[in-house]
């Protein structure tokens, strides 16, 4: 499972909206294939988030209103 550094991005937007769950709530979600993951550019870095959607469409939505310019690289399986 991955476990990112930070559940914030510096201006404040969740980027890991699994944080804090337990390892059977992500197991859960990702059966039912509605955890995203994500990678974004900040400080010079590739940093990682998830996000929580019904679809592609909806998590690259999600990923376009975080206006941190996020692309999501595949579903958690």
């Amino acid at each position: 499972m991955f476990r990112f550094r930070s559940a914030k991005a510096e201006n404040g937007v969740v980027i890991d909206e699994i944080d804090g769950m337990t390892p059977e709530q992500v197991r859960l979600l990702a059966e039912r294939g509605v955890v995203f993951g994500t990678t974004y550019k900040a400080g010079g870095k590739t940093l990682g988030g998830n996000i929580i959607a019904a679809s592609l469409k909806d998590a690259e939505a999600i990923a376009a209103k975080r206006g941190l310019g996020e692309e999501i690289f595949g579903q958690l399986a």
